[in-house]
């Protein structure tokens, strides 16, 4: 929550909407998540198609790019097998 204070003293918080997505998966209901964003001063500005296409692009860019699955304590490589498949 300090990294919130100390970023919204040095100007406006932004998010688009996948982001308020992400954020909103970790709150019970919708209202809890307004509160939320209210309180930290967070605003959601909605993205213009164009950049949402970008966006896209970049990310397959990237996960082609990407060594695959990380482990999301320390970001070392892993490999995931199905124990349906395996």
């Amino acid at each position: 929550m300090a990294l919130l204070k100390r970023a919204a003293a040095e100007g406006e918080l932004l998010i688009c909407e996948v982001v308020y997505a992400e954020v909103g998966a970790h709150f019970t209901d919708e209202l809890l998540l307004g509160r939320f964003l209210r309180d930290t001063r967070i605003s959601v500005e909605r993205s213009e198609l164009a950049c949402l296409a970008v966006a896209g692009r970049k990310w397959r860019q990237h996960r082609k790019n990407s060594p695959g699955p990380c482990c999301p304590q320390c970001g070392a490589s892993v490999t995931v097998e199905c124990p349906q498949c395996a």
